[in-house]
Formats: C-alpha cells, structure tokens, sequence
C-alpha cells in the first residue's frame, strides 16, 4: 500500500492507483467532466486539477506515489477548476457534440442545452 496525505488526512492507495480514484474512493471530492473509470483519463477538461506537492496537476492522470502531498481546495486549484469549467462553458457545444456527460457533483449535473436541439 502508498499512503497519500490528501487534504491534510493519510490515505491508502494501491501503488499506480489514479489519484482522481483514490479521492473519490475516500470520500474526497474533486470536479471531473471528462473521467470515468471504465475510459481513463482523458485529459481534456481540465476540471480535476489538484496541487500535488506545490504543483498543479490533473487528478484524473496523476498517479500516486508514495508520500505524495495533494490539496485539492488550494487557492491555485481552485482557481484552475473554475477557469477549466469557463472553458467548459464556453464551449459547451463541443462538449455537446461530443456527447461528453458532465460528471460532477460540483455541477449542474442534468443540462439541458437548449442549442442543442
């Protein structure tokens, strides 16, 4: 097992364990439009960002490692979600078309677009 300091408690992870599954697996919360288990990490939305030992980094593509250090309500992280999510917005019809379901309990998660139609 790898422990993780994550939001100032210790959490266990299985060793190449994705950190984005780690935080939900434990009762964490951090945004995520693009990721589901079953896919991987896509790498698109940029929603997820953390800061791993003073870094920014995508929660959904970070991989733990042994005493690895995550905030995931810093300033800086914060700050980076909400832009990721403008982007989001912004470009909703792309996400749209490419019938991306928003996955996050930070969000509206039922949204209907009336362009879409």
């Amino acid at each position: 097992m790898v422990k993780v300091a994550i939001d100032s408690g210790v959490q266990e992870a299985q060793p190449n364990e994705l950190l984005i599954d780690v935080i939900n697996r434990t009762g964490g919360s951090v945004p995520h439009v693009c990721y589901h288990p079953q896919l991987g990490p896509v790498q698109t939305c940029d929603t997820c960002m953390v800061e791993v030992d003073g870094k920014l980094v995508r929660a959904c593509a970070a991989v733990v490692t042994e005493g690895m250090n995550v905030v995931t309500n810093s300033p800086g992280a914060s700050a980076a979600q909400r832009q990721a999510f403008d982007r989001v917005l912004e470009n909703h019809l792309l996400y749209c078309m490419n019938s991306l379901a928003f996955n996050c309990k930070h969000f509206l998660v039922d949204i209907h677009c009336l362009n879409c139609e």
